[in-house]
């Protein structure tokens, strides 16, 4: 969480893996406690890695279960099969069933299974990479869903406006993430 208490306090905002400070001044003492929340969209630029999140409530070991991850609107190939983004069955990564343009950019972290975590990293997303993508595990019959976006951004700061929702506000400064192309 962030904390901010005095009248000038540090923020740091990721951008493209690189750390970038910012000091924002606030008039009083306010707490934000940032949580990723599974209905919000993953956001990222052309050539970011990112990190589409899935695990079970319960800690439990996954390494002897299957996991799959697809994307939802990926076309079937010529067989009528639609190819997963990644395959995990009986310890392994079945690299054959798997869509060609992800083979290289995916990977699971091997102690996360260990933990009930099946966490996909997808290296050097592109514009093709937007959209939904489901995590199942067909032994524990687990469906998760993530929204991928994928654009050029930028951050602006806008003045304090009347009927914007409160959870956007922090102390009179209103952050908007806009897409600046496509």
């Amino acid at each position: 969480f962030l904390s901010l208490s005095s009248n000038k306090q540090p923020c740091f905002c990721n951008f493209r893996e690189q750390q970038r400070l910012f000091f924002l001044h606030v008039q009083t003492s306010v707490v934000v406690f940032f949580k990723h929340i599974k209905c919000e969209p993953i956001i990222a630029a052309p050539g970011d890695d990112v990190i589409l999140p899935c695990r079970l409530d319960s800690q439990e070991d996954l390494r002897g279960f299957s996991v799959e991850w697809f994307k939802l609107d990926m076309k079937p190939d010529p067989q009528g099969r639609v190819p997963f983004v990644f395959l995990y069955w009986r310890g392994q990564i079945i690299t054959e069933h798997m869509s060609e343009s992800f083979i290289l950019r995916v990977s699971l972290n091997q102690d996360g299974l260990k933990r009930g975590d099946v966490t996909l990293k997808i290296r050097n997303v592109s514009l093709q990479d937007e959209g939904k993508y489901s995590c199942f595990i067909p032994g524990k019959n687990f469906r998760e869903t993530v929204q991928l976006v994928v654009g050029e951004f930028a951050l602006q700061v806008l003045p304090h406006m009347k009927n914007i929702c409160p959870e956007h506000l922090l102390q009179g400064l209103l952050f908007v993430c806009l897409r600046v192309s496509r």
